[in-house]
């Protein structure tokens, strides 16, 4: 992937950035960017520059107000996804498109090609210490793995595949994301030191403090939200996160074939 490709990319995913934020100010609810974003707003003022996605998160009473209206809302360009929710997707979290645009992911999927996205993820009251918040992490990933076997394909062993995949084959996402939505409830009853985002690694298990507060960075030529204490997690996620990774580190991921002109219908219908 060229340079001026992943400029083109980190062009078109700003502006799709930039309309969930307008949603997000419409229904007063705030996220904040995640991950290696998260990072990308605090080293480089915008993305990594070999990046090639981009994800945010809400807590939980906001996430499920988004997820509410975003679902149900009428858009011209926008297209939003959820497992239970929509067809051919087995993430237990929102997925948003630019449907003008043709991206085809590196993944374990069926070669679907939709365009390009933004993850959104809930962040989730997760315990009063790691050890409870840990346990709770492996029950999500357990609850998700059975949902993800129904679209995904995996190679971590025969016996383990074959018994996630029956079982969640057996049962519809609308059973999973109501099994993984009932974890999040019982979390969320009450604050609780940590949080987790669930879907990405346990260190991402964090005090929950961290998400006590927002502001808006520069990213790109916008501002999007941040937590405030945006260093203390980097650091805890990524450790010395200010050193760039070696040069044979810093490549993109994701990506199979990229059309930021052409719609995604249009590509699947030509092929």
């Amino acid at each position: 992937m060229e340079y001026k490709d992943l400029e083109d990319l980190h062009q078109h995913l700003a502006i799709l950035m930039n309309e969930v934020h307008l949603i997000c100010e419409s229904i007063n609810v705030k996220y904040t960017l995640m991950g290696g974003t998260l990072l990308g707003a605090v080293r480089h003022k915008g993305f990594i520059p070999w990046d090639d996605d981009m994800d945010m998160g809400l807590m939980w009473d906001d996430y499920k107000r988004f997820r509410d209206y975003v679902l149900t809302m009428k858009h011209d360009w926008l297209e939003f996804d959820l497992a239970g929710d929509t067809n051919n997707y087995w993430g237990p979290y929102l997925k948003v498109y630019d449907k003008r645009t043709t991206f085809w992911e590196t993944d374990r999927t069926k070669n679907l090609v939709k365009g390009i996205f933004i993850d959104i993820f809930p962040i989730v009251y997760a315990g009063d210490n790691k050890e409870e918040a840990f346990k709770e992490f492996k029950h999500h990933r357990f609850l998700q793995a059975f949902l993800r076997r129904r679209g995904y394909h995996y190679h971590t062993g025969v016996l383990r595949e074959f018994a996630f995949t029956f079982v969640g084959k057996m049962f519809s996402n609308k059973f999973w994301m109501k099994k993984i939505n009932a974890q999040y409830e019982r979390l969320c009853e009450t604050p609780k030191e940590y949080v987790s985002d669930m879907d990405g690694n346990k260190k991402g298990i964090v005090p929950a403090i961290l998400f006590s507060e927002f502001v808006l960075m520069p990213f790109e030529k916008y501002n999007f939200y941040c937590i405030k204490e945006a260093d203390a997690y980097l650091k805890l996620v990524f450790g010395n996160y200010m050193e760039l990774p070696p040069e044979e580190d810093r490549l993109s991921h994701h990506i199979v074939y990229m059309n930021m002109r052409v719609p995604y219908v249009e590509f699947q219908n030509r092929n």
